[in-house]
């Protein structure tokens, strides 16, 4: 939008102790008509340290919302682009580790969702990547906050197998079930395993039944 710019700037100069600020943006799909998605405001409860509510919802899509301090840049560097996905995963981590962050509680942005987009195919590990990238940076700090870490990368194996499942890979899928499991217990993984022998079943079912309609 065309104040958007105007407004981070306005905010950062407000707050002069916050380096980055993030605005609030709608989600559209290619015949430009509003998902329902839920806003940023749901994840990021309070400005300053984010990081924490970041890894709780480890697939929020930051869009093209951020504005940040040039020294932010100069401390974390810029974009992995040996990441193919999760480019703004792996910056906003482990920029949050070092800055405060700033959220205006206003869609200034507008993001167009494609149902084929690389993002929302099966490339979800790369999250993996951003954070054992964030733990060889910031050891220290990654320690300190191990179990919050354990339960995003929990929840970033229990989101593959899901697509994994979507695509009807039941042992793929139920590898990543198990490694979820591995870092965090959760009734979720535990049901979505139980789901993936039902649809397992289903499959079996339905091409047993269409080898006999031809036999």
């Amino acid at each position: 939008y065309k104040d958007k710019v105007e407004k981070q700037i306005n905010k950062l100069r407000n707050k002069p102790d916050y380096d980055i600020v993030l605005v609030e943006f709608d989600k559209v799909d290619r015949n430009m008509r509003p998902l329902p998605i839920g806003k940023l405001r749901k994840t990021i409860v309070r400005d300053g340290d984010i990081f924490k509510y970041l890894l709780r919802n480890p697939h929020v899509g930051l869009g093209s919302c951020l504005m940040a301090h040039k020294r932010v840049f100069k401390e974390i560097g810029l974009f992995d682009v040996g990441l193919h996905t999760a480019e703004d995963q792996d910056w906003i981590y482990r920029a949050s580790s070092r800055f405060k962050v700033a959220l205006i509680d206003e869609p200034l942005a507008r993001v167009v969702v494609s149902s084929d987009s690389i993002s929302r195919q099966l490339f979800t590990k790369n999250s993996l990547r951003a954070l054992d990238k964030l733990a060889r940076i910031y050891p220290e700090f990654t320690k300190n906050h191990q179990k919050l870490i354990n339960q995003a990368i929990s929840r970033i194996h229990l989101r593959y197998a899901r697509d994994l499942l979507w695509h009807r890979k039941i042992k793929e899928a139920h590898e990543e079930i198990r490694e979820s499991l591995v870092n965090s217990f959760s009734s979720k993984a535990i049901l979505l395993y139980l789901k993936s022998w039902v649809i397992r079943f289903l499959i079996s079912k339905t091409s047993q039944t269409n080898k006999d309609n031809l036999s």
